[in-house]
């Protein structure tokens, strides 16, 4: 009974430490990865590819040469020929086998160290060491209230300077989230402690791959976006304002609807735009309200 109780804790336990790894690690669907890739790179690694599958059959004509030597030698009755006794004709055959045998085990060596560079997992890394097109990881904060005698859900939008359009506030990242990293940095673009800030990472069916021109890089990047949600213990009373500006930021508070009426917003961010739409259920509606601001009034 015992046995079975450690077994149920460390199979759950387990379980729940994995998913939390993989909430923490940010991934994204390789359905919509692209590649920027220049005509003498695939030219290059499509040549490459040809050449070790090539190769890696090499064996196969050796094999066939040292089987039918060993035919030869077991079934032929060997006659002198140019002088040689039919002893040395048959010594012969029997040199030229073991050659071919040792050059297809050398071949079969080859077959199985190229085997692994013709796998499709293979070809595609080689063509995403050498893709052209920029790949950027960034976690976007979702941060909701809900607006005085209302039950309008609005999220808070800050302008973006590089993009010039109020924008989610959202931060530079790698494949691992470095949750106390976002804290510190949303602390000190809303102006309050990173202590008093709490970040939940969605899971990874949340993330979302787009694909846009880049204002910083001048180029197309692929763009990797794992989404946030953050509670904020003790907030600014300025925060309560439809529009206020806090450290030189802009912010304002808009509903997904509003933020769709928005042209310029629609222009540079209208792919995830249609993902909060999208996931409005996980992202708006089910989330407390990012922040209490206790007695006094909610959202103007």
């Amino acid at each position: 009974m015992f046995e079975k109780l450690l077994n149920f804790f460390r199979i759950n336990l387990g379980s729940e430490a994995k998913s939390q790894n993989e909430k923490n690690d940010l991934q994204f669907n390789e359905q919509n990865e692209k590649f920027l890739l220049d005509i003498s790179t695939l030219r290059l690694g499509i040549n490459d590819l040809s050449q070790n599958i090539k190769q890696s059959r090499d064996w196969l004509a050796t094999l066939g040469l040292t089987i039918s030597f060993i035919i030869t030698i077991v079934t032929s009755d060997f006659k002198p020929i140019f002088g040689f006794t039919p002893e040395a004709v048959q010594m012969f055959f029997i040199v030229l086998t073991c050659i071919f045998g040792l050059l297809t085990l050398y071949a079969l060596g080859k077959y199985f160290l190229l085997f692994s560079k013709t796998k499709d997992d293979s070809v595609i890394e080689y063509f995403r060491k050498n893709s052209k097109m920029p790949i950027e990881y960034r976690i976007l904060c979702i941060i909701k209230n809900t607006r005085k005698n209302s039950s309008e859900k609005a999220l808070l939008f800050f302008k973006d300077p590089m993009w010039d359009c109020f924008f989610l506030p959202h931060f530079k990242s790698t494949k691992t989230v470095d949750i106390t990293s976002i804290c510190e940095q949303l602390g000190a673009m809303l102006g309050v402690s990173a202590k008093d800030i709490t970040a939940k990472l969605y899971d990874r069916t949340h993330d979302t791959t787009s694909e846009k021109m880049s204002k910083s890089k001048k180029c197309t990047t692929l763009y990797h976006s794992k989404f946030c949600y953050i509670q904020i213990g003790n907030p600014k009373n300025v925060m309560k304002n439809a529009e206020f500006v806090i450290n030189k930021n802009n912010f304002k508070w808009q509903t997904v609807s509003e933020a769709y009426c928005d042209a310029k917003q629609m222009e540079c961010n209208s792919d995830i735009l249609r993902h909060l739409d999208d996931y409005s259920n996980d992202f708006i509606i089910q989330p407390a309200d990012s922040m209490n601001f206790l007695d006094r009034e909610r959202l103007v």
